[in-house]
């Protein structure tokens, strides 16, 4: 079973499947039908396929790496079945993540005697990548949901590889963010602005992923830590060209002071080849134990409600459909 399975609708009149495993997905301006003839209820790995070890077994696969997905619709619906609440969802965070960026800007340029210094820390880096994500979520939301372009269900846009490359990688770049601020920098004392930017910005990447129906592939813990590489070489650069902190200081972090490379070096390789794929094996996990929980509910509760749009496609399946895609 494919490791970001959806429940199935009704077979419609007058179809017919010549294999039980076969999977046949119908999309008409982006409103989906999934007829699965599997034998499975559609629980989730963990409910199949021999439990947590053969999933991940399975995650641990080269072509993982890709940013393809047979259900690319995942990327941009929630979990749960309730579009018009997640379409507020999105528009929430993005407009309280914006909130708080112009404010920190705001607050930068009229308290910060060096205000372009704001440009070269990871905090900031990673709130404003998170900006992006949300307001780029938001936007992709309202889209497909209002003017339902037509797409090739087994084809993955370019725009939706990178909405979905983003997220991952600001997903475990949020949660890197706070670790280390914690456990370098932590002075005992927040400001509401430090805490949107080191807290907050953790409890929505949390939130969200118990929301949100896009998938987390445990192989795509590169993208972060590509992330995290490029970070690390712009601090030795920033250095090395004789740039100085918001106080003068000749580094970006004390504890990655490339004045002793052998320091600095160990912490980067530790959060590149370890910090990193920890924290991104973590939200993996959290993932499959969201896809448990809504597989056990999709088992022993009533089915999630379908909306207006998804009702009316299941009444006219039987007209001539311009995209079936059959998945084997």
């Amino acid at each position: 079973m494919n490791d970001d399975s959806r429940p199935a609708s009704p077979l419609p009149t007058g179809l017919s499947i010549e294999s039980c495993s076969a999977r046949v997905t119908f999309c008409r301006n982006m409103s989906v039908v999934e007829v699965s003839m599997e034998a499975s209820s559609g629980a989730g790995d963990l409910c199949d396929g021999g439990g947590f070890l053969a999933a991940l077994n399975r995650q641990l696969n080269l072509k993982r790496f890709d940013l393809s997905h047979r259900k690319c619709w995942a990327l941009v619906i929630d979990q749960w079945g309730y579009p018009t609440a997640y379409l507020f969802w999105r528009v929430f965070w993005a407009k309280y993540h914006l909130g708080w960026s112009v404010y920190d800007w705001i607050d930068n340029t009229l308290n910060n005697e060096r205000p372009a210094t704001w440009l070269i820390y990871l905090t900031n880096w990673t709130y404003f990548l998170l900006l992006l994500d949300t307001i780029g979520q938001a936007f992709l939301v309202s889209f497909i949901m209002y003017r339902k372009p037509e797409m090739e269900v087994h084809v993955t846009p370019l725009y939706l590889k990178m909405a979905w490359l983003v997220y991952e990688t600001v997903s475990t770049a949020s949660i890197m963010v706070t670790l280390l601020y914690f456990i370098f920098l932590y002075d005992g004392s927040m400001t509401l602005l430090s805490m949107a930017k080191h807290v907050f910005n953790s409890v929505y990447v949390l939130l969200d992923l118990g929301v949100t129906a896009t998938p987390v592939r445990l192989m795509h813990f590169i993208y972060p830590a590509g992330y995290a590489v490029v970070y690390l070489c712009f601090t030795s650069f920033y250095w090395g060209v004789g740039g100085v902190n918001m106080d003068g200081e000749p580094y970006i972090y004390k504890v990655l002071d490339w004045s002793d490379p052998a320091q600095a070096s160990l912490l980067g390789l530790s959060c590149v080849f370890g910090g990193v794929p920890a924290v991104h094996f973590l939200l993996w996990c959290l993932y499959m134990l969201r896809k448990t929980v809504y597989g056990q509910c999709v088992q022993t509760g009533p089915p999630p409600p379908l909306n207006v749009e998804q009702n009316r496609v299941q009444r006219t399946l039987s007209a001539p459909l311009s995209t079936v895609t059959v998945i084997e």
